[in-house]
C-alpha cells in the first residue's frame, strides 16, 4: 500500500548486501531514492530464471490434470511412508497451503517435506553444518570411500541425489534446529506423467517415483550410519 512506500517510511536505501541481488529496474519507478541506490543494469540472471521457470510452468499445465493430481497424491503419501520410516529421519509438521479438496490440487497437496536427521533413534538432531555435509554427500558418488561394504550398498552410495539444502529454523541463543527438504517440482511431475522411459504406464512411473524416494532414504541412512568413516576419508 502507498502508506508503506519507502519514501513515506524514511527508507532511502536497501540493507547492506542487497545491492548484490537487486537492480534498479526491478523496483517501482515511484521508489526513486531506492532505485538511485541500486545498479542501473538489468538483472539478466532473474530474466533467465523466469524464462526457464515459465517453460516448466507451461509444460506442467499442459500435462493431463488427472495425471498431475495422481502423481502429487502419490508423492504426498509415499514420502511419509518411505522416508519417514527411517530411524534417522523425523519429518517436520507441514500442512498444504490450501484446504484439502480445494480447487487447486497443487496448493492442497504437500509437495515439500522438511525433515530433521539424527545419528541415533533418540539422539539429538544434527545441526546445519552437519546437514550441509550430508547434503553435499548426497550429490556425490561416495562408493569409493567405503570399499568394505557390500556391492548393493555401494551402488546406493554411487547415486547422485539432489534435495533441498539445509535451512536453519532458529536464531539467536535458541538451540539450533535445522532441516533438509525433499520436494517434488513441476519438472518432476511432468516427467513422471509422460516419460515412457520410466515405465509404460502411469502406475509404473509412479512406482519409479516411489523408488527414487526409497533410494534417497537408503543413501541418507548409509551416510549417517557411516558418518565418522566418511568424514575421515573424504
Amino acid at each position: 500500500p502507498p502508506e508503506l512506500w519507502p519514501e513515506r517510511t524514511g527508507i532511502t536505501a536497501l540493507a547492506p548486501g542487497l545491492r548484490d541481488f537487486f537492480c534498479a529496474p526491478e523496483l517501482p519507478r515511484d521508489w526513486s531514492l531506492l532505485r538511485a541506490s541500486l545498479p542501473p543494469a538489468a538483472n539478466l540472471g532473474l530474466l533467465l530464471r523466469w524464462s526457464t521457470g515459465l517453460a516448466q510452468i507451461e509444460d506442467y499445465y499442459q500435462t493431463d490434470a488427472c495425471s498431475r493430481s495422481s502423481i502429487l497424491h502419490t508423492w504426498e503419501l509415499a514420502v511419509p511412508e518411505l522416508l519417514g520410516s527411517s530411524p534417522h529421519v523425523s519429518l517436520a509438521p507441514v500442512e498444504p497451503s490450501c484446504a484439502s479438496g480445494g480447487r487447486h490440487t497443487l496448493e492442497s497437496t504437500v509437495t515439500v517435506f522438511p525433515f530433521f536427521l539424527r545419528r541415533e533413534s533418540r539422539g539429538p538432531f544434527l545441526g546445519k553444518s552437519e546437514l550441509l555435509r550430508i547434503f553435499h554427500w548426497l550429490n556425490r558418488n561416495l562408493a569409493d570411500l567405503l570399499p568394505e561394504i557390500d556391492d548393493s550398498e555401494r551402488a546406493v552410495l554411487a547415486r547422485k541425489i539432489h534435495i533441498g539444502q539445509p535451512v536453519l529454523l532458529t536464531s539467536g541463543d535458541a538451540e539450533e534446529r535445522a532441516v533438509l527438504r525433499l520436494a517434488i517440482g513441476a519438472a518432476l511431475v511432468t516427467r513422471v506423467a509422460g516419460d515412457l522411459r520410466l515405465g509404460a504406464t502411469l502406475a509404473a512411473r509412479q512406482q519409479w517415483l516411489r523408488a527414487q524416494i526409497q533410494v534417497t532414504r537408503a543413501k541418507l541412512d548409509l551416510a549417517i550410519e557411516h558418518y565418522d568413516t566418511l568424514l575421515a576419508r573424504d
